[in-house]
């Protein structure tokens, strides 16, 4: 049963609603999942709000038509800055989210703003600043609020060289908030059991194909005005709004993509997805965590998805 209000229980069950199905006392020979936890970001022992996190059968437009399918199974796992919601189930548009605050659903806002820490191993390689286009801005020691971290520690099979993860990543900064301050992040970082990196310096393994990481100026944008896939933001966004230049804008997101990443058989290692809004509190971002596999054969790369194998049929 879905529990959200429990922290270390609702980890479990998003690793679980992503196909991660071992456990501690699993046989080391076919992998195990040692360790799991739900934080915000620089604080292990500090609790995100019960709306930020979710396991749904599909995300649903307001009439009820699944429009986002799982990748595998019956279910994926939601991370957001807001509410980890579809509009079936009733998310705002113009949801807010201040952690540890008091939540006040008439006017969707939390009344007092907690902010959070970037990861020092991300901040720390890139010279204390988030790591985005040449042509965009970064400050240094940038403010980030609403985060959210799902900490896996995992052993891998004897057998295995490698796993990998499907994701789908949405914000409603998209693309108003192109190229700009308010840049919202997804991450995942790889490291071993002492919490070194084992693959890019920075720990990162979800990279789009310029080597930056997935935010608002990723260049793996399919789902937006103007694409072949925009229907499927009306599961996310209710309808377009009224942005702040006054303009109809409905955010943007990617399609299914898969992170791959290599590694070595019986190895333990620390998985950590990170979500979080960057500068300001406000113009959401929610991501999708789904399909877990143990790889034969790996090496470090994100691409789009290839079709689902046995996709649910879900009305």
């Amino acid at each position: 049963e879905w529990n959200n209000s429990n922290n270390t229980k609702s980890a479990l069950l998003l690793a679980q609603s992503m196909d991660i199905c071992m456990g501690k006392s699993s046989d080391p020979a076919k992998g195990a999942l040692l360790e799991y936890s739900l934080h915000r970001s620089g604080y292990d022992k500090k609790k995100v709000a019960p709306e930020q996190v979710n396991i749904l059968p599909g995300m649903k437009d307001k009439k009820g038509k699944t429009l986002i399918k799982p990748r595998l199974g019956h279910t994926f796992a939601l991370l957001s800055t807001g509410e980890a919601k579809d509009v079936y189930n009733g998310v705002s548009t113009e949801s807010q989210l201040y952690s540890d605050s008091y939540f006040d659903p008439s006017i969707s806002m939390f009344m007092i703003s907690v902010e959070d820490k970037i990861p020092d191993l991300y901040l720390s390689a890139h010279n204390h600043k988030l790591q985005s286009s040449k042509s965009c801005p970064s400050e240094k020691d940038p403010r980030i609020i609403d985060s959210v971290v799902l900490h896996l520690k995992l052993q891998a099979p004897q057998n295995a060289k490698g796993f990998s993860f499907d994701f789908r990543f949405f914000t409603r900064e998209y693309p108003e908030y192109l190229c700009s301050e308010y840049n919202d992040f997804f991450l995942t970082l790889l490291t071993d059991e002492k919490g070194k990196p084992l693959q890019n310096k920075d720990g990162n393994i979800s990279l789009d194909k310029k080597g930056y990481p997935i935010s608002v100026n990723t260049a793996f944008f399919t789902t937006c005005y103007g694409c072949d896939s925009f229907d499927e933001l009306y599961a996310y966004y209710p309808k377009p709004y009224k942005g702040t230049l006054n303009a109809d804008t409905c955010g943007g997101g990617t399609a299914w993509l898969t992170t791959q990443a290599p590694i070595e058989g019986g190895q333990i290692f620390n998985l950590d997805f990170y979500i979080w809004d960057t500068h300001d509190s406000g113009m959401d971002s929610t991501v999708l965590l789904d399909n877990f596999r143990w790889l034969c054969d790996a090496s470090l790369n994100t691409e789009f998805a290839p079709p689902a194998e046995n996709p649910i049929e879900i009305n």
